[in-house]
């Protein structure tokens, strides 16, 4: 009795649920007793899921995906009503498909009923399925639509600059069918797709070209140089002479390795407009930057100089093709690295004067030139490519001359110093004239003229030193000046001097080395810090040797050892 009693209350049961979804989704009456799945009459359903409430599930599969079966088998539930098959879903019709080089914007058509729309792409030429690459919902269509579309952006590695692709697109919705299983009522949700919307391609543009360089290589040609582009077809380059003009294409290069390309028979005077673009299968570059280039002459080669005397500095270049002539300019500083403010210093007229004689100028200054050819066209004046140069005035050596100068002065192109065995051939005597007592270390001073050895190279600068020291208001006393001799350091090479070696000694820590004292207090030929003597050797390149701890005195040296 208990058990007839269950049996009539699960009919009644289902028979209350069975009126209440035949209000909604009416079907035959036969078709609800048996309890059909009308489902199964609906087209590209492709996911289901169970639920035991109103909300709808997120998130899609894969298109043409279908469920898997996973677990123990479970008793087949009685599938009651579901929605009729006229709800199915109509397909956007997909308008147009945008491209630049940020990536592509969709547009589609809006389907009445949808309650999101998905997008799927794959490479043209790839036959397999579509992948999903986005997905709004219906409440964004009409925002999304009015900024451009749908955007599959290059950053966010939805697609790649210079890949063609085909883009396809879907509107989907949910429905919920009920089934039962015993005394058991489930909902259950399925994802209704629509067919396939129509595919439209989209050609994305080529990577824009970097590092795009225009340089005139003389009065009629212009070189273009760029960074490689992996993987392109080739580059095309095109030109004006207008930057807002109309371009043509001055030429189509095969193979990505192609980096440089010269544009020759211009026209000198004239300013060109360049555009270079990478070249794909399909496609080129969406945008690229334009550069300019003035036609005009190379700039002089081979530029040289020399000094004619310790004021006077020669300079000398190459002649230019069809030059008027040479324009100089010129700035003064006291290093290599500060140009200092430049100055027009001098205009040669004829293209055949490549020299230039420059008076006046300062030992241990540097002196920084650009030369250019010029012409004149239609009354105004063509300046070629500079040429800079710079020189210091070194007849004499000088205070911060740099180290491979000095190399250069002595040794030239020579890797070692000279045997000092065998020096004595790069050697010359000098006469110098000093100041000295006439008798004892005190009163009157006279002229001595003193005979010195040493390095041929050095011998102007030498000379020059003594005679600023002999001019000196000091009138510096010197009895004593050794030079060159056949030992190791810088006297064997005849490039350090000793002065008045017995009052300057070389001296250890308090260990006396060579000499007898240094009190410049005490003693006048005792050479004192700054005084005429150590400012003249100094000024002229030398340096006195107080190396740390151990300190000589009487010693100069031209390479500070």
């Amino acid at each position: 009795m208990h058990t007839s009693r269950n049996k009539w209350k699960r009919f009644f049961i289902l028979c209350f649920v069975v009126s209440l979804l035949m209000a909604e989704f009416p079907v035959s009456a036969e078709a609800a007793v048996k309890g059909v799945d009308v489902a199964a009459e609906q087209s590209h359903v492709i996911r289901s899921s169970t639920m035991t409430d109103e909300a709808e599930p997120t998130g899609s599969p894969k298109p043409m995906q279908s469920p898997q079966p996973t677990g123990t088998a479970v008793p087949t539930p009685t599938m009651l009503p579901t929605p009729k098959p006229e709800e199915k879903l109509a397909a956007p019709v997909l308008e147009r498909a945008d491209v630049d080089e940020k990536g592509i914007y969709i547009k589609f058509s809006k389907v009445e009923g949808a309650k999101s729309y998905k997008v799927y792409i794959r490479q043209k030429g790839n036959v397999g399925e579509f992948s999903e690459v986005e997905e709004i919902g219906a409440e964004s269509y009409d925002a999304e639509m009015a900024q451009g579309g749908i955007f599959l952006s290059v950053e966010d590695e939805k697609v790649e600059l210079g890949k063609s692709y085909e883009i396809m697109v879907r509107s989907a919705k949910w429905s919920m069918v009920w089934s039962s299983m015993g005394s058991s009522i489930t909902g259950h949700y399925i994802e209704i797709f629509s067919e396939d919307s129509n595919i439209l391609q989209a050609d994305m543009p080529q990577q824009m070209v970097s590092d795009v360089t225009a340089k005139a290589l003389n009065q009629s040609s212009i070189k273009i140089k760029w960074e490689k582009v992996e993987g392109v077809k080739g580059y095309e380059i095109q030109f004006s002479t207008a930057e807002n003009g109309s371009y043509q294409t001055a030429a189509a290069l095969s193979g990505d390795s192609v980096t440089s390309w010269v544009h020759s028979g211009l026209e000198i005077g004239t300013t060109y407009y360049y555009k270079v673009y990478a070249v794909g299968e399909v496609t080129k570059s969406y945008f690229a930057g334009v550069v300019k280039c003035l036609v005009t002459f190379e700039k002089p080669k081979g530029v040289k100089s020399s000094m004619m005397g310790p004021t006077k500095m020669q300079l000398k270049w190459q002649k230019v093709s069809g030059a008027s002539g040479y324009i100089v300019y010129r700035s003064e500083t006291k290093n290599n690295w500060n140009k200092g403010r430049k100055k027009k210093y001098k205009v040669l007229r004829g293209g055949q004067k490549t020299k230039l004689n420059v008076p006046k100028v300062k030992n241990g200054m540097c002196y920084h030139y650009e030369i250019m050819a010029y012409t004149v066209k239609e009354g105004v004046t063509i300046e070629g490519n500079a040429a800079q140069y710079y020189r210091y005035a070194d007849y004499y050596g000088y205070e911060n001359e740099s180290y491979s100068d000095r190399w250069k002065r002595i040794y030239g192109k020579k890797q070692n110093e000279y045997d000092h065995r065998k020096s004595g051939k790069y050697m010359t005597r000098i006469r110098v004239k000093v100041w000295d007592f006439a008798h004892g270390m005190s009163g009157k001073k006279v002229t001595r003229v003193k005979t010195l050895t040493v390095h041929k190279k050095i011998a102007p600068t030498m000379k020059k030193i003594f005679l600023e020291i002999y001019k000196g208001k000091e009138k510096a006393p010197i009895y004593e000046i050794g030079g060159y001799s056949a030992r190791s350091g810088q006297h064997g090479q005849g490039l350090a001097i000793d002065i008045n070696s017995n009052y300057n000694y070389m001296v250890q820590g308090r260990k006396v080395l060579a000499g007898s004292c240094w009190k410049p207090g005490k003693y006048a030929y005792s050479i004192k810090r700054n005084g005429d003597i150590e400012k003249a050797f100094r000024k002229y390149g030398y340096s006195r040797g107080l190396w740390g701890n151990r300190k000589d005195y009487m010693h100069f040296s031209y390479f500070g050892t």
